[in-house]
């Protein structure tokens, strides 16, 4: 089957017909989900606005640090991060690039510039000068490389003046201004490196000093919103089925997690830890990592509809609101969806059951042996 095609249905989310559609995690991928909703229920249009809202959210602090810390892995697989993930680093007004590793700040060799002034200031973490000195020819060879790809850092918090050059294990990362084309500065810029003078590198700062870690995007409130009431309008969708989601109940939280509009009248975040293990915990060999769980879970409340979505089992949650007033004859299913990615568990209500009763059967035959 070709992963797009047109089918005469209508995209759970801006209802449109006789679109191209994708396939859509129910949780996303950088978040350890594997599960998808059935293709045809997402257009390629939503799938591809939502993918840009994903990337923006994965580097949201709550999100960001578990990930680098707990995992999952590239591609949301369940090993321990090892990728380096830069950032940008301000002490006292100056800027440098660098990572943090079991809760420690690195800053990595770097030069930061002042294209107008033309201050070069030299950073690093490093105590071995000869690598230092290695690290900063390299960094005067920035732009004579046949390759131009870079790790590139926006950050709307670094002066439009000032661009950060960096080397880590021959990686070259460019920090500069959000606003700033790159295109427009780098002649100015490739002069004042070519220009620098490498004896003058023993004067470096050494950059060992405690630092503020910077995000390198500001995430709003209403792509976070959004991020977390897709996540559990998906569930609700998979708990519901495609004709029930379709339903104009749904409307209002459709249109605004599609659009943005009025998703704060929709998502409130509340404090509270959910143990999802002492539901189960009568069931032999049902059992949990609740520190690395993700967890929906859809109630009424009020005659209106609601989801509470735990990122990481951490203590809070956001709450959705997805029906303000349910019709009398409409009748929305509560249930659990839990994504355990680090045990390889995703699911609802009806897949724990399943999977209980697979481990009864397993059980049953190893005392028939």
């Amino acid at each position: 089957m070709l992963k797009h095609n047109k089918i005469m249905a209508k995209c759970i989310y801006s209802l449109k017909e006789n679109v191209e559609f994708n396939e859509e995690h129910i949780f996303p991928s950088f978040l350890g989900g594997k599960k998808c909703l059935p293709l045809g229920w997402v257009s390629k249009e939503a799938n591809d606005r939502f993918s840009k809202i994903e990337a923006e959210c994965s580097l949201y602090p709550e999100i960001a640090l578990m990930r680098e810390f707990v995992g999952p892995g590239k591609r949301g697989g369940n090993s321990a991060p090892t990728l380096k993930r830069y950032q940008v680093f301000e002490k006292d007004g100056n800027f440098s690039i660098g990572y943090i590793y079991n809760a420690k700040p690195y800053i990595i060799t770097s030069v930061c510039i002042n294209i107008d002034s033309k201050v070069v200031t030299f950073e690093s973490d490093i105590k071995d000068v000869s690598k230092i000195n290695i690290n900063y020819s390299l960094i005067k060879n920035f732009f004579n490389n046949d390759n131009d790809k870079f790790i590139s850092l926006r950050n709307d918090k670094i002066l439009p003046n000032i661009v950060i050059l960096g080397i880590d294990n021959n990686k070259r990362v460019i920090a500069i201004n959000s606003g700033v084309p790159f295109d427009s500065i780098k002649l100015k810029l490739e002069k004042i490196v070519n220009s620098i003078d490498i004896k003058s590198f023993d004067k470096f700062n050494k950059a060992s000093y405690q630092v503020n870690a910077m995000s390198n995007q500001t995430i709003s409130l209403n792509k976070l919103y959004r991020f977390y009431a897709k996540i559990v309008f998906n569930v609700a969708a998979n708990i519901n089925g495609y004709e029930v989601i379709l339903d104009s109940q749904f409307d209002d939280i459709r249109n605004a997690i599609y659009n943005g509009v009025n998703i704060n009248k929709y998502v409130y975040k509340c404090k509270g830890t959910f143990h999802l293990n002492k539901i189960f915990e009568k069931l032999d060999r049902i059992n949990f990592d609740e520190k690395t769980c993700h967890l929906v879970s859809l109630f009424i409340y009020d005659n209106a509809y609601y989801g509470d979505i735990y990122v990481y089992g951490v203590k809070g949650y956001y709450r959705i609101k997805l029906i303000e007033n349910i019709r009398s004859n409409f009748y929305p299913r509560t249930d659990l969806y839990a994504c355990d990615w680090k045990n390889g568990f995703e699911g609802s209500n009806i897949d724990i059951a399943k999977k209980f009763c697979a481990i009864c059967d397993e059980i049953n035959r190893e005392k028939d042996k």
